[in-house]
């Protein structure tokens, strides 16, 4: 929750805005990236809290664009032990902690 995401937005005629995309993440404004006419990209803030935010994008006048999606910003997992401490190319490590179930590749 605390590291920066970059997130991929999808819908039609994004390079039709002009001259700039804006993203509302939150009660965040982060500006668009990479903008195709099907996609845009956005890099969400730092959040001190878990839990899911609307992103709507935005005109650089800041006019809210119809449709929103949601982010959700998750608990960074907490690593406790892991076991064994060293080991040879192979060696099965068993990591303790928490926060993992939240994770997906």
């Amino acid at each position: 929750k605390n590291a920066p995401t970059v997130i991929t937005i999808y819908g039609n005629n994004f390079n039709l805005i002009t001259p700039t995309i804006l993203c509302l993440i939150g009660n965040s404004w982060a500006y668009a990236f990479d903008v195709t006419s099907n996609s845009l990209k956005c890099i969400t803030p730092t959040n001190v809290v878990s839990g899911k935010v609307v992103v709507n994008i935005a005109t650089s006048n800041f006019d809210i664009l119809p449709g929103f999606g949601l982010f959700e910003y998750i608990e960074d997992p907490i690593i406790y032990d892991t076991q064994p401490s060293k080991g040879y190319a192979g060696t099965q490590v068993l990591i303790t902690g928490r926060g993992f179930s939240r994770i997906s590749s």
